[in-house]
């Protein structure tokens, strides 16, 4: 049986047979998650942007001239400032395999095998030249 939060048992039945066996069936409903919205995160680009120019800046002799001339760089740049990011989507590979499985017996094998594949590839990835690669597939997680 597979279990979560987002799946909900809405009625179960326990059938008896003409022998001592019970049959047991459920209905259950499935609540597939909803797009995530974009992130903002603060551009980095343009706080080093800022940052370099207020530090080259000659003008600036103490802090006060340093954060009024930080004031209106930011208001120049306030559409720089924000950067959106989209979530990167994620991997149901493992969902599917799930769902083809016609013996329960098999599940932890397969979640096994799976995971096994999984940092089999990332640690082949993380030793060779696609190391940017296998770190950034870690950080989905």
């Amino acid at each position: 049986m597979i279990c979560g939060k987002s799946i909900k048992v809405e009625k179960s039945y326990i059938l008896s047979s003409f022998s001592n066996l019970k049959a047991i069936s459920w209905d259950i409903s499935i609540n597939f998650p909803t797009k995530l919205k974009q992130l903002k995160i603060p551009s980095k680009e343009t706080s080093q942007k800022i940052t370099h120019m207020l530090l080259n800046d000659k003008s600036i002799k103490d802090s006060s001239d340093f954060l009024i001339k930080l004031q209106t760089l930011r208001k120049e740049n306030s559409r720089k400032l924000i950067k959106l990011v989209s979530p990167r989507a994620r991997s149901s590979d493992l969902f599917s395999k799930l769902l083809a499985i016609d013996n329960p017996r098999l599940i932890n094998q397969t979640m096994n095998t799976h995971w096994q594949d999984f940092w089999v590839n990332t640690e082949l990835k993380r030793w060779s030249k696609e190391s940017k690669t296998a770190s950034s597939d870690l950080k989905v997680f």
